[in-house]
């Protein structure tokens, strides 16, 4: 199974298990990482798309640490305080009738973060047990 494939398998997990769907709530199975979900999409009009959902996930460098859990971050108002030195934040959109993922490919989160593509596939890889 290749990342990405590991990667939208964690977002049907969590949004299978989530309780609710609050932007930002963090709803991952897995300890080690933080899935959000991070809202809909929005139609040509301008009216929200209820079909198209919108996860985050983070990945963060510490994550095969033992007894490793993904740490809190820091929120403003408006948005998550990320941090680039410590993790990569992976966004991808579900399309809820054709049951298909669509975003930006993984490397494409890596850049501007302390993190290589090698380290990330190596951490998700290995926490995919």
């Amino acid at each position: 199974m290749n990342v990405n494939d590991i990667l939208e398998k964690w977002v049907l997990e969590a949004r299978d298990s989530a309780e609710g769907m609050d932007v930002g709530l963090n709803i991952s199975t897995r300890k080690a990482v933080k899935i959000a979900f991070d809202g809909y999409g929005e139609t040509d009009e301008g009216e929200e798309d209820l079909d198209m959902e919108s996860y985050a996930v983070y990945i963060h460098k510490d994550a095969l640490s033992d007894n490793f859990e993904f740490p809190e971050h820091s929120e403003t108002a408006w948005a998550v305080v990320q941090r680039p030195e410590e993790e990569v934040c992976h966004h991808l959109w579900f399309n809820v009738t054709s049951d298909v993922f669509e975003g930006p490919d993984l490397s494409e989160a890596v850049e501007g973060t302390s993190l290589t593509i090698d380290q990330v596939t190596a951490i998700v890889t290995a926490l995919d047990i």
